[in-house]
């Protein structure tokens, strides 16, 4: 019996001591005496393992190996700060962190742009970023789990410490139910878990709404900046004024009494465009208005009889007058050919008051237009009466004095179309002793300026001045006439030999364009909250990295290393494997083949007869019924009610 203790003590090294119930308790004594080393029972079919019974204890041994030749394959435990850096859980931390620059980055450079620059929404890139974010945490936060776990196991703790450390880090539920137990793995499981708000938050930090943005851009403009000359009328006979409108202008005058929208001529804008632009018009000279006394009243006459004359006076003229510019010889000095404009209203009380009149001379310039330019369409904006004159207009007069019949006049057609729309003579005379008056060649033009409408009786006459209105009428006619005559073929209304038909009609402007666009706006108060709970996360998951330097190798949460490091038999391999990495371990017992059910273990004499690796090596005595993983020749499926032993 000494021998066997003393080779036991030298060269054996024990597995594993299990306790039998009803056995008696081993008692360290000291030196190598060991009391209860005694009626050793060998098994003789045990060749690789030496299974001895003690009094209430089995002892499995190895094979009889130099110890020198086990430690020699054993792998070192070698802790260290750069050995085992758990190099994926920072990269994780790393990449959840970057992701933070990103969310920052995508909104701050989609807020406020139009939606044609994103062929990809800015929310689906958020999503996408908080997605790698909170997938790069968690897997940050596993490898936290794993450290603490294996750190706490190192340093001690109860068994529940460990459990505690585990269910942290695998179920959010077990927090809420851990009481004091609580600890930094559960503060950072919530963190994490919160962090997924985010999400959320992003999706909401980026939305899309409409604006008018205003933006410089170049309109193509085809506009003559002077017109050709005759382009307007033709004078017939021995008649020495324009007596006709030529059949460009006479489309002119019958889109402008149809109000028709102005649409050709303008090019690159979209939306709404504003602009001035240089054109054939009109340099407007008015002199102020002159006030002459009037008597409306009738005229009594001297003689006996006391008889009322007609007293027939203006009420409201408007009238206009084509001058060529010329005197009645070519000797004489010319002016530009003129287009005269005179305006007369009364302001009166009891049929006495005064006339005013006022005269305005127009003459060709090339000045600007204020526009706005919708799509495609024309508008002028706040016509002056006299628009800025960017140039005076060459063109002198086309007739002299011993013209030929049939020639062309470039103004002729805003006189003739000038008094058709605007001509008025409107004048009163006294028809009776009655005291009654008449109102003679009153139209509708006129009639547009009457202030007080109750003058039949007591002849208290007030009329506006028509001068404004006339003067931007027919600015915008000449408007319209400027972008015709860059538009039509000129040479089939003029003969080539009166002169030089080349003017300039195709220009280049700026303009300022103003548009309604869909734009990213950026609510940067969602992005300060899910970056907020973002960085909670990552400043939570750090701690759980505390002590990696303390291990000495590279572990893992995995069922099969944590079973190794409580000493399963099952997983015991002839190599010294308590160290073993679990890629190690799975190669040595990974083909081992295991079920989890009933084992039944029997008890003899406080003894039980199992192998080193869990094999049942006889059966005597009271079984132990037990559930656990063992081999599958070993295991039952457990019955319904079945109750089991420790």
């Amino acid at each position: 019996m000494t021998d066997i203790s003393d080779a036991f003590t030298s060269r054996f090294k024990p597995a594993a001591y299990t306790q039998i119930p009803g056995g008696s308790t081993p008692e360290d004594t000291d030196g190598d005496q060991r009391p209860w080393l005694s009626d050793v029972e060998e098994d003789p079919q045990s060749r690789n393992h030496d299974d001895r019974k003690y009094k209430g204890f089995t002892e499995h041994t190895e094979k009889l190996v130099p110890e020198q030749s086990l430690m020699s394959s054993a792998t070192p435990w070698l802790p260290g700060i750069l050995r085992h850096v758990p190099w994926l859980g920072f990269i994780a931390l790393g990449v959840s962190g970057s992701m933070m620059a990103v969310t920052v980055a995508i909104l701050a450079t989609s807020n406020r742009s139009p939606v044609t620059n994103w062929s990809i929404q800015p929310t689906v890139y958020l999503a996408v970023a908080t997605a790698v974010g909170n997938f790069s945490l968690q897997l940050a936060f596993a490898h936290g789990v794993t450290i603490s776990w294996w750190y706490k196991a190192l340093r001690g703790g109860t068994i529940a410490d460990l459990h505690h450390y585990w269910s942290f880090g695998n179920g959010f539920i077990a927090i809420f139910t851990a009481g004091r137990s609580i600890n930094k793995i559960a503060l950072a499981a919530m963190c994490v878990a919160l962090a997924v708000i985010d999400g959320p938050l992003l999706q909401r930090a980026s939305t899309m709404i409409s604006r008018d943005v205003t933006l410089p851009i170049t309109l193509n403009v085809s506009i003559a900046q002077q017109l050709p000359k005759g382009y307007t009328s033709l004078m017939l006979g021995r008649i020495d004024e324009p007596v006709v409108l030529t059949a460009p202008f006479a489309q002119v005058m019958k889109q402008y009494n149809a109000k028709n929208p102005i649409r050709a001529g303008f090019q690159g804008c979209n939306g709404t465009c504003t602009a001035n632009v240089p054109a054939a018009g009109f340099s407007v000279n008015c002199s102020a208005a002159v006030g002459t006394p009037i008597d409306y009243n009738p005229i009594i006459s001297n003689d006996t009889k006391g008889s009322v004359g007609p007293n027939t006076q203006p009420i409201f003229t408007t009238n206009l007058t084509w001058s060529s510019g010329y005197g009645h010889s070519l000797a004489e000095s010319h002016n530009p050919e003129q287009v005269i404009l005179t305006v007369g209203y009364p302001n009166t009380t009891n049929c006495s008051g005064t006339f005013y009149t006022t005269t305005c001379t127009l003459t060709e310039a090339v000045v600007e237009y204020p526009i706005s330019l919708v799509n495609d369409t024309v508008a002028l904006n706040s016509l002056a009466t006299n628009l800025t004159v960017v140039a005076i207009g060459n063109s002198t007069s086309d007739v002299v004095d011993g013209y030929d019949a049939g020639q062309n006049v470039t103004l002729g057609g805003f006189f003739l179309a000038g008094n058709d729309l605007f001509g008025a003579n409107t004048s009163q005379s006294f028809v009776g002793a009655a005291g009654l008056f008449e109102l003679d060649d009153l139209n509708t033009f006129a009639s547009q300026y009457i202030v007080n409408f109750e003058f039949v009786e007591n002849c208290q006459y007030t009329w506006r001045d028509p001068t404004d209105d006339i003067l931007l009428a027919l600015q915008e006619i000449m408007f319209r006439t400027a972008i015709s005559a860059a538009n039509a073929s000129v040479s089939s209304i003029i003969s080539t030999s009166q002169g030089d038909l080349s003017f300039p009609t195709n220009i280049t402007i700026p303009a300022r364009q103003t548009s309604t666009q869909n734009i990213y706006t950026s609510h940067f108060g969602f992005l300060w909250g899910a970056l907020a709970v973002m960085a909670l996360g990552i400043a939570s998951v750090l701690p759980t990295f505390n002590g990696w330097r303390h291990l000495g190798r590279s572990m893992t949460l995995s069922p099969i290393e944590t079973a190794k490091a409580f000493n399963a038999p099952i997983l015991t391999t002839e190599r010294p494997h308590s160290n073993m990495a679990v890629t190690q371990l799975i190669l040595e017992v990974g083909s081992r083949q295991v079920r989890y059910g009933e084992v039944t273990t029997v008890m003899s004499n406080s003894s039980i007869d199992r192998s080193l690796d869990g094999r049942l090596i006889s059966q005597r005595g009271i079984g132990v019924r037990r559930l656990e993983m063992g081999s599958p020749d070993e295991v039952m499926t457990p019955g319904k009610g079945a109750t089991f032993d420790n």
